[in-house]
Protein backbone atom coordinates (compact mmCIF):
# COMPACT_ATOMS: atom_id res chain seq x y z
CA UNK A 1 0.00 0.00 0.00
CA UNK A 2 1.09 3.49 -1.16
CA UNK A 3 2.28 5.91 2.19
CA UNK A 4 -1.02 8.38 3.03
CA UNK A 5 -0.11 11.97 3.55
CA UNK A 6 -2.92 13.92 5.44
CA UNK A 7 -2.96 17.60 4.89
CA UNK A 8 -4.92 20.55 6.65
CA UNK A 9 -4.82 23.12 8.78
CA UNK A 10 -3.43 22.53 12.41
CA UNK A 11 -6.21 21.42 14.71
CA UNK A 12 -8.72 19.59 11.68
CA UNK A 13 -8.15 16.71 12.90
CA UNK A 14 -5.31 14.68 10.72
CA UNK A 15 -3.82 13.11 13.97
CA UNK A 16 -6.68 11.59 15.25
CA UNK A 17 -8.39 10.63 11.46
CA UNK A 18 -4.04 9.11 10.60
CA UNK A 19 -4.07 6.88 13.96
CA UNK A 20 -7.73 6.01 13.13
CA UNK A 21 -7.19 4.86 9.61
CA UNK A 22 -3.71 3.17 10.95
CA UNK A 23 -5.46 1.01 13.11
CA UNK A 24 -8.07 0.24 11.04
CA UNK A 25 -5.88 -1.12 7.80
CA UNK A 26 -3.16 -2.72 10.53
CA UNK A 27 -0.73 -0.08 9.37
CA UNK A 28 2.14 1.66 10.86
CA UNK A 29 1.31 5.44 12.27
CA UNK A 30 4.09 7.56 11.58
Amino acid sequence: MPNLILIGAPGSGKTTLGQALATKLNLPFV
